[in-house]
């Protein structure tokens, strides 16, 4: 096994994490908020313009799943065009 480790943003994680753990070569997905100024904030302040985004945290096996795959299958689910536009999809 080659196993690697991605971030990914998107909006709503449940449904990111529901969809990317699907794939073939997906070992393992975490949720949690990324890039914002405090360390462990919740979901109330993430709502009200903390600077986090929902985010993603894909473990793979890159002999099965290769990172090209992997990005392009994440470039195509919709929902993530709007958490790029907006941080947040509403």
């Amino acid at each position: 096994m080659n196993e690697h480790t991605i971030y990914l943003g998107g909006g709503c994680f449940w449904g990111l994490q529901g969809y990317i753990k699907k794939i073939s070569g997906v070992i393992s997905t975490e949720v949690g908020y990324a890039n914002g100024p405090t360390e462990n904030p919740s979901y109330e302040d993430v709502c009200h313009n903390s600077g986090h985004v929902e985010a993603l945290k894909v473990t793979y096996d890159a002999d099965v799943l290769s990172f090209r795959s992997l990005n392009s299958i994440f470039s195509y689910v919709p929902l993530i065009h709007l958490v790029l536009i907006n941080k947040v999809v509403t």
